[in-house]
């Protein structure tokens, strides 16, 4: 009984220690059992699940949930590692630390950007701040499948004949995808026969989703242009086929020239070539043109022609060739047809004056050229043109000097066969101005001579002089000069432009005015030699425009309607200085200028506008 007593009595004492030290240790009074609060337990579970995005492009979640046996949820930090054959090694972005989630459960995140095909493999390493014991959790993958990329083609648009088309292949993934990389196979094709790129970029270039690469072609031809290409999978993009983009490129209309080879010979074979240019990289022009031949010779054809073109690069030529049988001006123009990359192209007319020494019997003559009249001094007179009479057909002889034209008509048997009938400009005027009667001006002169067997013969038929010139106008007095330095009245212009005169010895003639102009320089037959320099749509260029004769600052007009303006800013006698404005849309191929001199004298002058 004494032994059951005592048990009890310990049993409530102990139980009134425990009590009493619990209420010391709710008072915050402490004892040597402070290791009770620094206690460590192991969590219940440690995971990395992810939200299963499989796209490129496309965000992967990767969460970690820490779970404690119970009661809060764990506070902490999580490290995340990455890895996986996608080739990243880090998260695009987390959440700053563990968030209590729902229970005694904890998450933390890690967001990856799926840049690029492959797996994305993600464990942690959990760091309690207090209570737990750190955790390490194994690895959640996600596995991104490589896609099928855009790919298209696009070109930069209107093309001239001989610039550069330039296609460009964008091959684009999705949105945060990785820059395609690799090559794409152009292929070409369309009716302009072209079938390979003149060249490409080696391989495609970019920088975030999108790449490209070019092919680029010269458009040689007229046509269609049609290209398409094949990307080749490559890393996170599968193969892909881009449609055709197509660029037409329009004809174009050449330039067409005619030139002849000078030959001024009667019996010379003249040879008038058209030359067919187009623009820069474009084809050779092909197909034929057809020659129209005229003048004062009467030859209406060509003795013979390579009608067809041939040639190289941009440039092809056809030649007419003809027999000069007759004294007098031949006269070619050609038209082209439309043929392949090349519209119609009308030429404007070459001339060459022939003229002979003899034809028809006679005595060749002893000298090439007939003296010149008297009446004037022999250093007043320039070269002249001279040709000889036939027995069985007129002949004529014709000076020509910028627009200026002294045609000598001499009647079948007017004159001996084997005559030398010369047409001499006048270069030094000093002596007809003088002579010219008060109230009158200076306009143009010429004179005519000829010798048979060292002699003037007078003349059985009149012979007809025709002179024309821009400058001459309704009223105009024509004057015979004599020997003596006598000049007599013997005709009137009757109509602008030209007048005529018959007579049977050889004369000076001089044409004059009662409309004050401007006093002539010592050399008035003014006419250009060369141009150099060419215009070019949409720009102000400067052209030279070589010659004799220049004065006065002349007036420059366009004769074309192309809305062009041009205006001298130089003139030295012999050389001027054009400055040539033309406006967008000017049509390219030869144009023409119209020069009006201070004495009003006018010439055309041919350029070529590119």
């Amino acid at each position: 009984m004494s032994s059951e007593k005592y048990l009890r009595t310990g049993v409530r004492r102990s139980v009134v220690r425990y009590l009493a030290l619990s209420v010391l240790i709710a008072s915050g009074l402490t004892f040597g059992v402070a290791s009770v609060a620094g206690a460590t337990t192991a969590l219940t579970s440690n995971v990395v699940t992810n939200n299963g995005v499989t796209a490129i492009g496309g965000s992967i979640v990767f969460t970690a949930t820490v779970t404690a046996p119970s009661g809060a949820a764990p506070t902490g930090t999580v490290v995340f590692t990455v890895n996986g054959s996608a080739g990243v090694t880090a998260c695009t972005s987390t959440t700053p630390a563990l968030v209590a989630s729902t229970g005694a459960a904890a998450i933390e995140t890690c967001t990856i950007t799926a840049s690029k095909a492959g797996n994305y493999t993600v464990s942690d390493v959990f760091s309690p701040d207090a209570n737990y014991l750190t955790a390490t959790a194994t690895g959640s993958t996600n596995t991104v499948a490589a896609v099928t990329p855009s790919n298209v083609v696009t070109n930069s648009g209107t093309t001239a004949l001989g610039g550069s088309i330039v296609f460009t292949a964008t091959v684009m993934g999705p949105t945060n995808g990785t820059t395609p990389s690799g090559t794409v196979a152009f292929t070409v094709g369309g009716s302009a026969g072209i079938t390979a790129c003149t060249s490409t970029s080696a391989t495609l270039a970019g920088s975030a989703n999108a790449a490209t690469e070019t092919c680029t072609i010269t458009a040689t031809t007229a046509g269609i242009y049609t290209v398409s290409d094949v990307f080749t999978a490559v890393g996170s993009y599968l193969a892909a086929t881009a449609t055709g983009d197509s660029n037409t490129v329009a004809a174009a209309t050449p330039t067409n020239v005619v030139t002849s080879n000078g030959v001024t010979t009667v019996g010379g074979s003249i040879v008038f070539t058209a030359t067919l240019t187009g623009p820069t990289n474009g084809a050779t022009p092909s197909g034929t043109v057809a020659f129209t031949v005229g003048g004062t010779a009467g030859i209406s054809a060509c003795t013979s022609t390579s009608a067809s073109l041939a040639g190289s690069a941009n440039v092809a030529t056809a030649t007419c060739t003809i027999t000069a049988s007759a004294a007098g001006t031949y006269t070619v123009s050609d038209a082209f047809t439309a043929a392949g990359s090349y519209l119609a192209a009308t030429s404007i007319a070459d001339s060459v004056t022939a003229s002979v020494a003899s034809s028809g019997g006679g005595t060749p003559p002893a000298t090439t050229n007939a003296p010149p009249p008297a009446g004037i001094a022999a250093s007043s007179y320039g070269t002249p043109v001279s040709g000889g009479v036939t027995a069985s057909a007129p002949t004529t002889v014709t000076l020509t000097s910028g627009t200026t034209s002294d045609a000598v008509a001499v009647p079948t048997g007017a004159l001996p066969a084997a005559t030398v009938v010369s047409v001499y400009p006048i270069t030094s005027t000093t002596a007809l101005v003088a002579a010219i009667p008060s109230g009158q001006n200076y306009v143009t002169s010429v004179a005519v001579s000829w010798e048979s067997a060292g002699a003037a013969p007078a003349a059985t038929a009149p012979i007809t002089l025709t002179i024309t010139d821009p400058s001459i106008v309704v009223g105009d007095t024509l004057y015979q000069l004599s020997s003596t330095g006598t000049l007599t009245s013997v005709g009137t212009a009757t109509v602008a432009g030209t007048i005529t005169v018959t007579f049977s010895s050889d004369p000076v003639f001089v044409v004059t005015s009662s409309t004050p102009l401007v006093t002539p320089p010592p050399i008035v037959v003014a006419h250009a030699t060369s141009v150099v320099g060419s215009t070019v749509s949409g720009r102000t260029m400067t052209i030279m425009i070589n010659g004799v004769g220049f004065y006065g600052r002349p007036l420059i007009v366009s004769s074309t309607g192309h809305n062009t303006t041009a205006v001298v800013t130089h003139d030295n006698g012999t050389q001027l200085s054009v400055r040539a404005k033309v406006k967008s849309g000017t049509t390219n191929g030869v144009h023409v200028f119209k020069i009006t001199l201070a004495n009003g004298k006018s010439f055309d002058i041919h350029y070529n506008q590119r």
